[in-house]
């Protein structure tokens, strides 16, 4: 790298505490450059490619391996295949979190462009890579597409971040925002972690809680303590006191069937390893079903709950691998969590401010006199007479039964 393009970095960087990766330009292509922190990322190894450049390291304080993958898209589609495969192959043979960004070049739905063609089998194969490769992509906030010519009149959504599942869990509030797009005709986005708090969650109510033994207890315990507590209670504040209640007893639960399930499994360990030596007598191995059977009761209470978050049901009854469902479950929250508003032309994600503009929105659509929704008149229903009634309350007769 020249001095030159050191001095742009240094400009762009702020000073010359950083380490770099690059690779080359080709043809018209510019070349792609990754540049970190190294007091923050320490890099172990690079891969360079005429697509992309995948730094692997790890985050200071921190063990988990990191890949960073920055992707410079190709034009042609024979290329964008052999780039996702080859990417594909890379990410099966290495073990890690994934972080994919850059200029993917490539489109998942047809709202993600505008003005241009959409090719939808380019599209399912970037999405069949995406699947494959087990990646999840954040939404984006701020803008809807990362990519505008000078007209205005053709747009795509063709910058974006994808991570691996793993991320997610290191980084549970990770969000990507779209920055101003300056002198570019590229948007530049930022993945962060920026956690919110929109208040108290919802109540939920678990299927699961009515196999628990002790749960109809801890409703009448706690509906008792409100009558003790003000006769004349409002409902809401009941339910409060019931919410809490029952926040302790599913504690305490969980906290006893982890237990008991660790103290089954090691039972259950010792008594195989006896039938293994062929020492194990007809009373342990009847110990063992009983035990295999409290196992599997305690797992499937868990997969209820699981299933229930999920909202989504077994491939193959009887699965026990809920690692799948956890990760809808993620994706999920994700997805439907609000990142933030549009107000006035500016994205916005204070959650006071979302609010009042949620409850701005709704209480301007129903002031609107159009809004008001006009019934028909109702139409009677068909009735029986009197007579009719009386015939239908009779006794039954013999000749009634000898007609038929």
């Amino acid at each position: 790298m020249t001095r030159l393009e050191m001095f742009r970095i240094k400009s762009m960087w702020g000073n010359y505490t950083f380490d770099y990766a690059c690779s080359l330009s080709r043809g018209r292509a510019g070349g792609l450059i990754s540049v970190w922190d190294p007091s923050f990322f320490v890099k172990d190894q690079i891969w360079c490619d005429d697509w992309y450049i995948i730094v692997q390291g790890k985050w200071v304080n921190s063990d988990e391996v990191f890949f960073m993958i920055n992707i410079y898209g190709p034009q042609e589609s024979s290329d964008k295949i052999a780039l996702w495969n080859r990417l594909l192959e890379f990410i099966r043979n290495h073990d890690g979190h994934y972080v994919i960004f850059g200029d993917l070049n490539e489109v998942r739905v047809e709202s993600e462009r505008y003005g241009i063609e959409f090719s939808r089998s380019a599209a399912n194969v970037f999405n069949t890579f995406i699947d494959d490769a087990r990646l999840f992509k954040p939404v984006l906030g701020g803008r809807n597409f990362t990519w505008m010519n000078k007209a205005g009149t053709k747009m795509s959504k063709l910058d974006r971040f994808l991570i691996s599942q793993h991320v997610m869990d290191v980084f549970t509030d990770v969000k990507v925002t779209a920055l101003p797009r300056g002198w570019s005709d590229h948007t530049p986005i930022m993945l962060h972690c920026d956690k919110v708090d929109y208040g108290p969650i919802p109540f939920k109510f678990f299927h699961s809680w009515l196999q628990r033994d002790g749960f109809n207890d801890c409703i009448k315990m706690a509906y008792n303590e409100c009558s003790l507590i003000n006769p004349h209670m409002p409902l809401h504040q009941k339910l409060k006191v019931i919410k809490e209640h029952i926040k302790c007893w599913t504690q305490q639960v969980k906290n006893v069937e982890i237990d008991r399930k660790h103290e089954i499994i090691s039972k259950i360990n010792d008594i195989e390893t006896k039938i293994d030596s062929n020492i194990a007598s007809e009373v342990e191995k009847e110990d063992r079903i009983k035990l295999l059977k409290e196992r599997d009761d305690l797992q499937q209470l868990e997969d209820m709950d699981v299933v229930q978050k999920a909202k989504v049901k077994w491939d193959v009854e009887g699965d026990e691998n809920t690692k799948i469902f956890h990760g809808i479950l993620k994706q999920k929250r994700h997805q439907q969590m609000v990142q933030g508003v549009m107000i006035d032309g500016t994205w916005v994600t204070d959650p006071n401010q979302v609010k009042m503009a949620f409850h701005k929105f709704y209480k301007d659509k129903f002031d609107v006199l159009d809004s008001l929704m006009e019934l028909p008149p109702m139409v009677p229903f068909a009735t029986l007479s009197q007579e009719d009634n009386i015939e239908l309350e009779r006794p039954t007769s013999k000749s009634d039964v000898d007609a038929y």
